[in-house]
């Protein structure tokens, strides 16, 4: 049995026996020990791997699916039943039966101006940098897990400056992109419109690869820092991604898991774009915007849906790992893929649309934020500011002392209890503080080194289609590598999910019960014993040096 000053059994917990409550003010301690018996009360009210399940968080189940239904029911109602599915470039990309109608609104006609036989071969050839680039993607991240499983903390400590120079080397490649030759002019002299687009993608592309080049220059200083920090930590991540290696090499069939739910994307995005276009199809006599305005909520709908797909592969995931943990007889794969779509499907919507809501408050706070004398001059930007200011104090009050549970680390509570999202929350706070794995959760590499495999993967799916932009020639093919960086990154970042969420939901499942990885991984569990006993003893002289100083 472990050492009290290492691991306090939850339900004798106190605050003089937490030490990541010790040096609180009186009252920022009451409420985290309140949040941490109330996580002990769910613990004896949840059972681990309940033989009947529910389906929890409804409510996020039915705000997903409504929105949804809503939007597409609308874009179906204002279509027009007698008109010809458009002969267009992006209904060719639709099944028959999804095939959008484009109407008499600008960007229909925009649409509807792309049908030569040059169009069709060019977009075969966009479709094709769409595959191979996620292919090179998934290709890329099973490489990563690789290194991990054999390169152990070589790879983490490099990964930390690899990382802000594959961003430096993509932001000056998207700098100098633009000035290729690979569409000849005669395209240009044609077409006024082939000009104004790449004009566009020259732009756009050179404005992304200097911010990026700006912000890969500074991350390079914070690396070095970050070098100097992780180092004493390097030898438990490096233990713990080699375990994560093993559950992953051990189950194939987790890799499947994001294809799946890539699928399931891909139809969603589609019935989006199909119910958008169809809105666009409204005869208006005025010269109304209103169905160009239907963007927002397409955009809105589909980042909502990828959040959903990410958050069920992620509690799939967790599903796994838990039950190799515990040593279920069940199939892991099938039976947490399973129980993420019919039982914790609102989880993963009430979380996905939590991060959405609330960072896009953040984003929107911080535009329209007035500055110096700009806030009596512009009194509507003031009343804004104060708005979302209000709105964030609020949501951060409410949740501000879970805030750093609030998000996929509460996942392996879902995953074994069967809890909501909030009731996970406050389970992980709970099983964290008392086993003070919260001293451990700000010293990860983790996300250096999935950054450095998505970047790797960005990188593929940009030159796959630097090269199809060779080969086809028409500026249509000016976003091919774009659209290969985002489809090639997205597909290693989702791949490499299955790493970073291993690493937490082991990390979780060590606070619940230490027992089956000090039976299965001995030299991981001594590896995070050894680490906690460290920090205790970090933050022991710390508070002894503070008060030294306090009493000369």
């Amino acid at each position: 049995m472990l050492d009290d000053a290492i691991r306090c059994p939850p339900e004798h917990a106190d605050i003089a026996s937490l030490p990541s409550l010790r040096g609180l003010p009186e009252r920022v301690a009451q409420r985290r020990y309140d949040l941490v018996r109330r996580g002990v009360v769910l613990k004896e009210e949840l059972e681990l791997f309940p033989p009947r399940r529910v389906h929890r968080d409804a409510l996020g189940t039915v705000a997903f699916f409504g929105s949804f239904l809503l939007f597409v029911g609308l874009g179906a109602y204002l279509s027009k039943p007698n008109a010809d599915p458009a002969d267009t470039l992006l209904a060719a990309s639709f099944p028959e039966w999804l095939r959008p109608k484009v109407g008499d609104s600008v960007l229909g006609r925009r649409l509807a101006n792309t049908k030569t036989a040059e169009d069709n071969v060019s977009w075969n050839i966009f479709l094709s940098v769409v595959t191979f680039s996620s292919v090179g993607g998934f290709l890329c991240a099973m490489v990563v897990l690789q290194l991990l499983r054999s390169g152990g903390e070589q790879v983490l400590f490099h990964c930390t400056v690899l990382l802000p120079a594959l961003r430096l080397i993509t932001g000056l490649l998207c700098m100098i992109y633009p000035w290729n030759s690979f569409t000849p002019n005669k395209y240009y002299r044609e077409s006024i419109n082939d000009g104004i687009l790449r004009d566009c993608c020259r732009a756009l592309y050179f404005l992304f690869g200097a911010v990026l080049t700006i912000c890969s220059l500074c991350n390079i200083c914070i690396s070095l820092h970050v070098r100097h920090l992780a180092r004493p930590w390097l030898a438990l991540q490096a233990s713990l991604m080699n375990t994560v290696s093993r559950v992953v090499l051990a189950h194939p069939g987790m890799l499947l898991v994001p294809l799946s739910c890539a699928a399931l994307l891909y139809l969603w995005t589609i019935a989006c774009i199909s119910a958008f276009t169809a809105i666009l199809n409204v005869d208006e006599t005025d010269e109304s915007l209103w169905p160009e305005s239907a963007i927002f909520p397409t955009f809105g709908l589909i980042c909502w849906g990828g959040g959903v797909a990410s958050y069920v592969t992620i509690l799939a995931f967790c599903g796994v790992y838990s039950r190799w943990y515990f040593s279920r007889s069940e199939p892991p794969v099938l039976v947490s893929f399973r129980s993420s779509m019919a039982f914790a499907l609102g989880t993963a919507c009430i979380a996905s649309f939590w991060r959405l809501s609330v960072r896009t408050i953040e984003i929107l706070s911080r535009l329209i934020q007035p500055a110096g004398p700009d806030c009596k001059a512009n009194p509507v930007r003031a009343c804004l500011t104060c708005i979302f200011g209000c709105v964030l104090e609020c949501v951060f009050h409410l949740v501000g002392d879970v805030s750093q549970f609030c998000n996929t680390w509460a996942f392996t509570q879902c995953a074994i209890r069967n809890a909501s999202f909030m009731q996970s929350t406050c389970l992980t706070v709970a099983v964290c503080t008392c086993a003070n794995v919260t001293l451990l959760a700000n010293n990860l590499v983790l996300d250096y080194v999935t950054g450095s495999g998505t970047q790797v993967g960005g990188l593929l799916g940009f030159l796959v289609g630097a090269v199809a932009h060779y080969l086809g020639e028409w500026a249509w093919l000016h976003c091919a590598p774009a659209v290969g960086f985002v489809c090639g990154a997205i597909m290693t970042s989702i791949v490499l999910s299955v790493a970073k969420t291993g690493f937490k939901s082991i990390l979780v499942l060590w606070a619940e019960s230490c027992e089956p990885l000090q039976q299965l991984e001995p030299q991981t569990h001594d590896a995070i014993v050894s680490c906690i006993k460290k920090r205790l003893e970090e933050n022991r002289q710390r508070t002894v040096s503070e008060m030294s100083q306090l009493s000369r």
